[in-house]
């Protein structure tokens, strides 16, 4: 069986900076003009309530980043971009015999980045990662086709999945449901932003609401 999580605001925080300097500097990274005003765009929504940035737009905004990391023009302190329990959680799960699967609209190379962190002698983060699961190869998270192909591609091996938002978490359900699949989902809500009428209607399509890693009961 294996566990799905996905990366920025479930096991990581988002980069610091990472989409201020999209909207700053994507003319030095992307020099198809349309593209980089659609990328400037995509990020300045980033925020808007219920805004979900198209896995196109942000594969290549993880280009942008992958790159001026590499140049040194973008800084990440992976340490600081780990959510504390993120480490201990993917340690349980491989003790109780699960894999784990790391289910993101990021670039293989952007995630090889945040997952290169060390934690401890001669290991990183992604040693503990048994597969990756790219939006690029897998299809878009927000719809529930994707899910769909998920559980058949796992052979029905799911166990849980992760997810900051909520309309993944739906999507996630309906896949399930239309594979004839059953498995645990956790929106992933750190801020406690949902209000009691949204968990009661997530609650009834049995999606579990966290405030982190430590409030899995399994």
């Amino acid at each position: 069986m294996i566990e799905l999580y996905d990366l920025g605001r479930t096991t990581h925080r988002a980069v610091k900076g990472m989409y201020e300097f999209v909207i700053n500097n994507i003319d030095k990274y992307v020099g198809d003009k349309g593209l980089a005003e659609k990328l400037k765009e995509e990020a300045k929504n980033r925020e808007v309530k219920g805004h979900s940035i198209p896995q196109e737009y942000f594969a290549a905004m993880c280009d942008v980043w992958t790159k001026a990391y590499k140049t040194g023009d973008f800084l990440i302190d992976l340490e600081a971009t780990i959510f504390p329990e993120t480490i201990p959680r993917f340690k349980k799960v491989k003790a109780n015999g699960r894999r784990i699967g790391i289910l993101t609209s990021a670039s293989r190379d952007f995630t090889n980045i945040l997952y290169g962190l060390p934690i401890g002698e001669n290991q990183r983060l992604s040693d503990l990662v048994d597969e990756y699961f790219l939006g690029q190869d897998v299809g878009d998270k927000d719809f529930p086709e994707t899910f769909a192909g998920l559980w058949e591609r796992t052979e029905g091996g799911i166990y849980a999945i992760f997810d900051d938002k909520i309309s993944v978490c739906r999507a996630a359900r309906k896949g399930l449901d239309l594979a004839g699949g059953n498995s645990s989902i956790y929106l992933v809500d750190r801020k406690g932003q949902y209000t009691e009428e949204v968990l009661e209607e997530l609650a009834e399509k049995s999606i579990l609401r966290i405030r982190n890693f430590n409030e899995v009961k399994d």
